[in-house]
């Protein structure tokens, strides 16, 4: 029998030290009508949800805690500053990856340790984390390594290397926020040839077919609008629009707020300029004398 599969039988009294697992089990039995049975930090909500975590954890399960973080990842920010809280995350997503194997506990712990939260700041431990996900197939993984190679978090920016995860990606189903970033690698030249119309093309797909990811649609947006408010890039087969431009600087604007208030303030750069954006088209709109109300129609319809 070799490691793995020992450490797979473990149960959660095996697998954590007799201090972690006493302090799960008190957290499991909080009850938040009766704090004195176990404080947790200040707040009765972050207790509340670690009382769920731990309690799925010591069942011998994790199907509702990795639920719960999905569907609610916003508690990582919202109980940012509980120390308690990051200690029961940090612990329950460990046993998670080390029994489980589960790719999700992954994806997570490596985003912890990529922005230094509740866990050291770690960008290679991020990678080793990310890379075991993608291991088993884990798409967002495989998107969030390339953004350590392509932005220099592993040494110097590697742009080959975050270029062929983006493209692997991509040949995997639709993700957008790959299709995006490979947008990028021809509208910069990083790789490959600058090609202004192919990377049009791929914000085009990737803004037509992101759904409800506000940030990705944000990103995807804004590009286009640089695009076409340069009337330089006619030459390119992109439309010279104004009128579209404000549209698309309005979208980025409402998707990159929602962003930075989610926790992501690498994005109050791009925010500012998309805010900046808008009043460039206007001014090009009051130059050329648009008719905005019937060029707003059309662009609503």
């Amino acid at each position: 029998m070799d490691s793995t599969e020992a450490k797979t039988k473990l149960t959660p009294e095996e697998y954590f030290s007799a201090d972690d697992y006493e302090w799960l089990s008190k957290v499991s039995d909080y009850i938040r009508d009766d704090p004195e049975r176990f404080v947790f930090a200040d707040d009765g909500e972050a207790a509340e949800v670690c009382s769920n975590y731990a309690a799925d954890i010591l069942n011998d399960g994790y199907g509702w805690f990795l639920d719960a973080l999905q569907d609610e990842g916003d508690d990582v920010q919202r109980f940012a500053d509980e120390s308690d809280f990051g200690r029961c995350l940090v612990l329950c997503l460990r046993y998670c990856i080390d029994v489980q194997e589960n790719v999700h506990a992954m994806r997570w712990l490596g985003f912890l340790h990529q922005i230094g939260r509740f866990v050291e700041h770690d960008a290679h431990e991020a990678a080793r984390l990310y890379k075991m996900a993608e291991m088993k197939g884990d798409c967002q993984s495989m998107i969030n390594i390339g953004y350590l190679y392509g932005y220099g978090h592993l040494g110097e920016p590697d742009h080959e290397a975050s270029f062929k995860q983006f493209v692997k990606v991509m040949g995997l189903g639709n993700y957008p926020e790959a299709i995006y970033k490979v947008g990028d690698a021809y509208a910069r030249a990083q790789v490959v040839e600058k090609d202004l119309r192919t990377a049009y093309k791929l914000y085009k797909k990737c803004y037509d077919n992101c759904g409800n990811l506000v940030g990705v649609k944000a990103n995807a947006a804004f590009r286009l609008a640089e695009l076409i408010i340069d009337p330089d890039n006619k030459e390119w087969g992109i439309p010279y629009d104004p009128v579209l431009a404000l549209h698309y600087y309005q979208v980025a604007e409402i998707g990159l707020r929602i962003e930075v208030a989610n926790d992501s303030p690498w994005y109050a750069e791009r925010l500012k300029q998309a805010i900046a954006g808008q009043d460039h088209a206007r001014a090009l709109m009051d130059e050329m004398g648009v008719d905005l109300a019937k060029r707003s129609r059309m662009i609503l319809a």
